[in-house]
């Protein structure tokens, strides 16, 4: 045999030595679990049949008063007033800027029809009852 040969023999023999070392304790090991006991029915109907523990004191739950989500709360609908903001010349007629929105004679804005738009003032419809938006 030459060198390579003796150094890789004794590689494998120094393995094989640590894999039955760690098999040897191995078996050892589960003759301690063989001490574990083993439990019955009769065992087992001990635990279900003990006696339960009684209530000493009594425990009041106090529910909180805040209504969660408005869930029983009726439904209000709010209508939001429109402002006036600009008024603006165009080459067909007027346009108006209402509380931040772009509308023409005819468009909806709030539960509002705008009837007409004039230089100084938007008339808005709702209802068969007219506003009036004057500029500041």
């Amino acid at each position: 045999m030459n060198k390579r040969e003796k150094i890789l023999l004794g590689l494998l023999s120094t393995l094989l030595m640590i894999y039955l070392g760690q098999k040897a304790t191995s078996l050892v090991k589960n003759d301690n679990k063989a001490l574990i006991k083993q439990y019955s029915t009769s065992d087992l109907q001990k635990f279900i049949t003990q006696p339960k523990l009684s209530i000493n004191q009594r425990i009041d739950v106090v529910a909180n008063t805040k209504n969660f989500f408005f869930k029983f709360s009726k439904k209000t609908t709010i209508s939001k007033k429109p402002v006036l903001d600009e008024i603006i010349p165009g080459p067909q007629g007027y346009a108006a800027m209402i509380s931040g929105n772009f509308v023409l004679e005819g468009d909806k804005i709030f539960d509002y029809v705008v009837r007409k738009i004039e230089p100084n003032r938007v008339l808005l419809r709702k209802n068969n009852q007219t506003r009036i938006l004057k500029r500041k």
